[in-house]
Order: structure tokens, then sequence, then C-alpha cells
């Protein structure tokens, strides 16, 4: 077998069947594949949804559980996979048509520990925003930590296979009960990647929910998001301060590090959190002495931003004004 569709579901039930029929509708061998979904506790027709597609495709297994969170719900999947690469998908998310045959090929003969590819957000008005990645690292085999080195993690877990033999010989699995496990599993699975590829092919689509944890601008969410971006920085640096790992590999993680955290203070400003938010949550930065960003020549995106934005004023500013706001 050699995908292992691993999805999550949390009253998702109205977008469910087109995700999982992007999967279905082409033309891939179902003994090739299966597609695990995880019901999450759900309280609308998810369940029944979920019920209806496996009785209709043999290649779909249906786990339930108590709502414990993304990460959990991805763990168990993991947990029953059979794949020889597991690609994680959100469900209300959807594959774009004959994205997956290339796919497949390619995953079947590769050896790599994680295999990307290209994603695009979508909108309910039908447009799309394909996301590209730089042109040089197509079809080139590199380690992870040389990417993290040079680039930056974008997309989430889900463009990206990644093989299940790594993923149990190094222990990786999803952190749970947080937000932003994405950026902890990802870290950690490129850092200890010997080889990773990236094919230039659009195979994901992320849909854009207003709804969503990532769009939505409730306070108590938005607050936890923040608290938890803390922890998952927290968790890097212990990763960082390994012994274990050789300069490249923290190279490597110090850009994510910092990545992460010019992400957290565009968050302050997104979000447009209050004046005394705002001074403790740089505080806490600093206390962790990872602000002010340091002066290291990255991009010219990132020299302006430290520019401006290494001075707490400038981030409260910024905040009143709604800069780098979603419309």
């Amino acid at each position: 077998m050699i995908i292992s569709f691993i999805i999550p579901v949390y009253n998702m039930g109205h977008y469910l069947e087109r995700c999982v029929g992007s999967i279905l509708n082409q033309g891939i061998k179902e003994s090739l594949f299966e597609i695990i979904i995880v019901n999450d506790g759900s309280t609308d027709n998810s369940a029944q949804v979920i019920n209806d597609l496996a009785k209709d495709s043999p290649c779909i297994k249906y786990l339930h559980t108590e709502n414990q969170g993304l990460g959990a719900a991805r763990n168990k999947g993991m947990n029953v996979a059979r794949g020889k690469y597991f690609f994680f998908v959100d469900s209300d998310d959807y594959l774009f048509d004959n994205s997956l045959p290339e796919l497949f090929r390619y995953a079947e003969s590769d050896t790599s520990d994680i295999i990307g590819f290209d994603w695009a957000q979508v909108y309910s008005d039908g447009s799309a925003l394909k996301k590209k990645r730089e042109a040089s690292i197509y079809n080139s085999l590199m380690s992870g930590a040389e990417y993290l080195s040079k680039l930056n993690l974008s997309g989430g877990v889900c463009p990206y296979l990644f093989s299940a033999s790594f993923l149990k010989e190094r222990s990786i699995v999803m952190p749970e009960g947080i937000y932003h496990e994405d950026e902890l599993f990802l870290s950690e699975s490129f850092i200890y990647a010997h080889q990773i590829v990236f094919i230039d092919r659009l195979v994901y689509a992320y849909y854009q929910r207003e709804d969503s944890i990532t769009n939505s601008k409730d306070k108590n969410q938005v607050s936890r998001r923040i608290s938890d971006t803390l922890y998952v920085l927290d968790q890097l640096v212990t990763l960082e301060e390994r012994t274990n790992l050789n300069e490249l590999q923290k190279e490597g993680l110090r850009r994510k590090i910092i990545s992460l955290t010019t992400d957290f203070i565009v968050n302050l400003i997104r979000f447009r959190v209050d004046k005394a938010q705002v001074k403790s949550n740089i505080q806490e930065l600093s206390n962790r002495k990872l602000y002010p960003l340091p002066d290291i020549s990255y991009s010219w995106k990132y020299i302006l931003f430290r520019l401006v934005f290494n001075y707490t004023p400038s981030i409260v500013l910024a905040s009143r004004l709604g800069l780098f706001k979603k419309e």
C-alpha cells in the first residue's frame, strides 16, 4: 500500500463528501491506498456522512473518538495506517482533479523521508491563489536541515507526504491539545529527514473558511493561538539545544524559530491585539531571548520587517491601524 490518507473530522459533515470524493474519483486502484477518517467527537451529521461513504468504499476506515483535538485525531490515524507514506488531509479541504496519479507514481518508487508538492488557497467564489515554491528546489534531493537553513517552511503538514518508516524510526508524532501542532511536527520532521524532494505538481486545495481557527477573530481563540505559539517556540528552543544535532540542523532550526517569532508578531498586529497585551507578549519574547529580532540577512522582506518592528511602539501602532489584516 502506497499512501494512507488521514482525515480528522470535527463537525465538517457539510464538506466531507467533497473531500473524500476528491481522492476516490482520481482513478487510483483502491488496493494502493486507504482513507482513514477519524471522527473527533463531532456533534453534527459527520458520523452519518462517514458511514455512508464507508459503505460504498472498502478502502475507508472509520475511527471514532471523544473530542481531543486535531493532533490527537491525526495520531490515532497514524497508529492504524498501513501505507508507505502518510498524507494528512483536512476535512474541509480537497485535492485537485488529476493530481494524484503522478504523485502515486513518484511515491511508489521514491525513498525520500518527505515528498513535498504545491498547494493553493481556494475561496468560496471559485478563485484560487496558487503557492509556488522556489523554482530551484523542484526535483532536487537535499536534507530537511539544508532546506530549513535556506528557506521558510509554509503550508502546514498537508502539502507533504511523510514516510511512515521515517516517522516511526524517529518517534515523531503530533503534539496534542494545542493549536499550531503542525509547526512542531513539521520542524522535527525536517530537522531529522535525511532526504526530501519536491515535485512541481499542484495537488492540495486549502479551502478558506471565514470561521476556521486560522481566520477566527474570536478573542478567546486568538488568545489561545498566541499562548500556544509561545509554547511551540519553547519546544523548538528545547529541540535546538539537543546535543545530538549537527551544525546544519541547528542553523535550520534557528531560522525556523526566527520565522515563527516573526509570524507571532504579525499575528499580534493582524488580530489587533491591544497595547497592554502587545507589550506583555513582546516581553515574553524578550524573556526567551527571541526579541529584538536578530540582524541576519535572510531576505529583503525580513530585513525590512526587522527594521520596522524591532521597536514595540511600532507593533502597537500597526495593530491599531490593522495592518496585515485579512479581509
